[in-house]
């Protein structure tokens, strides 16, 4: 049974962040660059979607 929780202490993070089937969106970012992009693109699709009901 230890050997069991051992293997599995060791592949329960490779499932910590995945992509889930129809994810809408990045996943966590891991440094500050990406979480900006992450900002960003969500700015930008803020912005395209009220200007696609405006118009």
């Amino acid at each position: 049974m230890a050997i069991f929780t051992s293997l599995l202490s060791l592949v329960a993070p490779l499932h910590c962040d995945v992509p889930y089937p129809w994810q809408i969106g990045f996943q966590d970012g891991a440094t500050p660059t990406f979480e900006g992009i992450v900002e960003l693109h969500d700015t930008i699709f803020f912005y395209l979607v009220v200007i696609s009901f405006l118009v």
